[in-house]
């Protein structure tokens, strides 16, 4: 109750604000450079046409690019800290260079190509089907629009949870452009740029935009033997210096290309063309736990133990086994530097057709590949527990048509098609040498699988203006998928597994060549009322669906855990509020939801209805049964005088199971990962004028989020403790706003806190990922 509280009060102290800058003005100033919406208005197309964010009825979140900058947000999942019930982050060293992504306690963490993602990521309106390589750069940005609940009828493919779209600058007739660079903490370099040029006036117009980011680690790697005094494990150092290399350390360049041809009045065709580059080290990780580790000797006598926790921002990993090479594996060992490369491109090409003054054809046809190396040597120790090197790759082809219509004032609509072909190949060598206890053998494998995937949609659309203030929309959408899953198992020189389980990898015997398939479709549905009952405030209420598409579980270690995973669904109930009053002086957008959640996609280490015999190692994807999600959300922005802007959001969500299937180890009173009960954050910035000079803008932001966990089955190991995170930017900008000059200090407190938790399910071990300490830097901006 003291957090509702809270929350209440600071509405009221908005309201009062509001209303008191409402007395001495008559409207909302919009010479403030720093901020281009200071009317407010922000143009999203989240309904397949254009419409002012307060006349969309959906729980949406839109930023532009000065708002962005203003919090010095560079990269997609700094934006959560500030979206009610959106939880964003990097991945774990495990999973390689891809995204955690929850809205509302629905989404995904598992970067495999056999599961997929619960929360859909567009660019340009060209869908991303795998987590792999949405830690994207925000370059070059004209808005970001977060989509809350399931987008079925709209965003469609696996936005069960909702969609992040991303939207880029279009190049147009000015010449102009800008560059700037920062540098900072940990020897961080970055520079980007974007310039707009005009290849035939009024017709044809090129945008390039660029970026190289780069800095060193944040974990220092040390040589147990050295760090310690502790000789019984060889040191790999000489002299005096125990530092191995960091962890976290970013190398990353990017480059995009944008043509966009005005054919004529009613044909406008927009050509892109991306590529990404980075090199950057192993992710963040080091040991937060060792709770169970094996009785055994595991490497040369030694027992991996509690003498492994090392001090924070710190980890013994050294990434090699020092019984490679051998005689099974002579090429490509295991003994590698920390890598999480990764190397993208794609083109896509956008089609706006006007058929006449009330039709309007789009098409959207895009290509995309990309390649993944990354490796993990998650115990943090100089014992070879758990190594892994992966190599994957994916190419992805989408199209997608619409056709938007109008018959009179009164109806509008929209029909079309989507159509998604994917293929990947995942490589992995698996090291689990002490996985089990003897007599069993060790786990030393190589898996090299293909993963087919396709979908096919058709939706509809239309919006029925009942009165002038009164709409009803309705949507369908009818989908249907299949994923074929091929598993290689073999002996990393090729031979064949025997059956034999005191033999290397007689556990995984009987895999290799074996098939998990899937197929299905699914219907889904959007009814929504939309009252006006003022130019100042709407209310909304529907009722949408949507699905995540079912897949097969790809870790299994016994052939009986090759299973189907169904699709999960998901019945939402939702009434909203979008206000802007005292001139626009203060805007409060707010809703509530319930979400009847069905056929729960979640990971399980503990599976012994599909496992030979209890107690078996097992890491699967599985349908954990039904829950019930209740939550509130609340945005507000305050523009209480010129230059002064307050904004504030805040959510609160209450998941609970309703029933769990048989042999899931998920309690009744467990929550979804990376769902915080409640989210608070409050941001403030005051442009003053400085004569002739231009402004100077000081800008604190706040965020707070409550405790999480990382996995399905809550416990204390998988505790993501509750955080307070504080940004500060100030900004010197010139009159003209061709210039700027801003210093930035990021987790002002220098709190330590960990974005994830890995429990792997052989040795008891908790692999997590700090966060950045306290950060600081300076960047300087020039347009021209």
């Amino acid at each position: 109750m003291s957090n509702i509280r809270l929350l209440l009060a600071g509405v009221s102290s908005l309201v009062l604000i509001g209303h008191a800058s409402a007395q001495a003005q008559d409207s909302v100033s919009s010479e403030t450079p720093a901020d281009n919406n200071a009317n407010n208005e922000i143009v999203v197309t989240a309904q397949f046409r254009e419409q002012n964010l307060q006349d969309t009825p959906l729980s949406i979140t839109a930023l532009n690019a000065q708002m962005l900058e203003a919090r010095s947000q560079s990269s997609l999942e700094a934006i959560a800290g500030q979206v009610p019930n959106v939880s964003l982050n990097a991945n774990n060293t495990a999973f390689g260079s891809s995204m955690i992504a929850y809205i509302r306690g629905v989404g995904q963490d598992d970067f495999n190509p056999a599961i997929e993602p619960g929360v859909g990521i567009y660019v340009d309106d060209v869908y991303y089907a795998s987590l792999t390589g949405t830690l994207m750069d925000l370059l070059d940005l004209e808005r970001v629009e977060v989509l809350r609940g399931p987008q079925g009828t709209l965003a469609g493919k696996n936005s069960i949870g909702g969609a992040i779209k991303l939207f880029t600058v279009k190049p147009d007739g000015d010449t102009d452009g800008f560059l700037e660079a920062s540098v900072g903490s940990f020897n961080r370099l970055d520079v980007r740029g974007a310039a707009n040029l005009t290849l035939v006036p009024d017709t044809l117009f090129v945008r390039l935009s660029g970026i190289s980011k780069n800095r060193d680690g944040y974990i220092d790697r040390l040589d147990y033997a050295c760090a310690t005094g502790d000789d019984s494990i060889p040191t790999q150092v000489t002299g005096q210096d125990c530092h191995l290399g960091t962890l976290g350390g970013k190398s990353v360049a990017a480059g995009r290309i944008a043509l966009r041809w005005l054919a004529n009045d009613d044909v406008e065709v927009n050509i892109a063309a991306d590529y990404t580059r980075d090199r950057s080290e192993g992710g963040a990780s080091v040991v937060s736990d060792i709770y169970a580790p094996p009785s055994y000797p595991t490497y040369n006598g030694e027992v991996y133990d509690d003498r492994f926790l090392a001090p924070r921002y710190t980890t013994y990993a050294t990434f090699t086994d020092p019984r490679q090479p051998t005689a099974q594996y002579p090429w490509r060992p295991v003994t590698d530097i920390p890598r999480q490369y990764l190397t993208g491109w794609g083109v896509s090409g956008n089609i706006d057709w006007k058929l006449g003054d009330d039709f309007a054809l789009k098409s959207v046809t895009a290509y995309r590949w990309f390649r993944n190396e990354f490796n993990e040597d998650s115990d943090g120790s100089p014992i070879p527990l758990q190594l892994v090197i992966n190599d994957l790759r994916n190419w992805q082809f989408t199209q997608e048509l619409r056709l938007n219509g109008a018959v009179g004032d009164a109806f509008e609509f929209t029909v079309g098609g989507f159509y998604l072909k994917s293929k990947s190949r995942y490589w992995s060598r698996v090291s689990l040498p002490y996985a089990f206890a003897p007599p069993m053998g060790e786990l030393d494998f190589v898996q090299n699988d293909p993963v087919d995937s396709e979908s096919l949609a058709g939706f509809v659309q239309g919006i029925f203006h009942a009165t002038d203030r009164l709409d009803i929309i309705g949507g369908f959408r009818y989908t249907h998928d299949t994923k074929n899953y091929q598993f290689v198992r073999q002996n990393p020189d090729g031979s064949v597994i025997v059956n034999d389980l005191t033999a290397p990898n007689g556990a995984i015997f009987g895999l290799d060549g074996e098939r998990g398939n899937f197929s299905g479709s699914r219907a889904d549905y959007r009814i929504n009322l939309t009252y006006r009952w003022a130019d100042e405030l709407m209310t909304y209420a529907q009722i949408a669906t949507g699905f995540k598409g079912g897949g097969v579980n790809p870790r299994p270690y016994f052939a009986t855990q090759i299973v189907g995973i169904n699709p999960e669904t998901i019945t939402a109930y939702e009434v909203g509020f979008k206000s802007d009053l005292f001139g626009r002086a203060l805007r409060i957008n707010g809703s509530a939801f319930f979400n009847d959640y069905k056929n729960i996609q979640l990971t399980a280490t503990q599976c012994d209805d599909i496992s030979p015999f209890p107690g078996a190692p097992c890491f699967a994807p599985l349908n954990t049964g039904s829950a019930h999600v209740k939550g509130l959300e609340l945005e507000i922005t305050a523009r209480p005088a010129a230059g002064l802007l307050i904004d504030a959001s805040g959510s609160y969500l209450d998941f609970e199971y309703q029933s769990i299937a048989p042999g899931v180890p998920v309690g009744m009173n467990d929550i979804s990962p990376y769902t915080p009960e409640w989210k608070f954050s409050a941001g403030m910035q005051y442009e003053i004028p400085i004569g002739d000079f231009g402004s100077i803008t000081p800008r604190v932001d706040m965020s707070y989020q409550s405790e999480s966990y990382s996995l399905a089955a809550n416990s204390p190991l998988s505790l993501l403790p509750g955080r307070t995170l504080v940004n500060a930017r100030i900004t010197l900008r010139s009159n003209e706003n061709d210039w700027q000059l801003s210093a930035a200090v990021e987790n002002l407190t220098d709190e330590y806190y960990l974005l994830t938790k890995q429990v792997p399910s052989g040795p008891g071990y908790i692999a997590a990922q700090p966060g950045l300490p306290r950060t600081f830097s300076v960047t300087l901006r020039k347009g021209f």
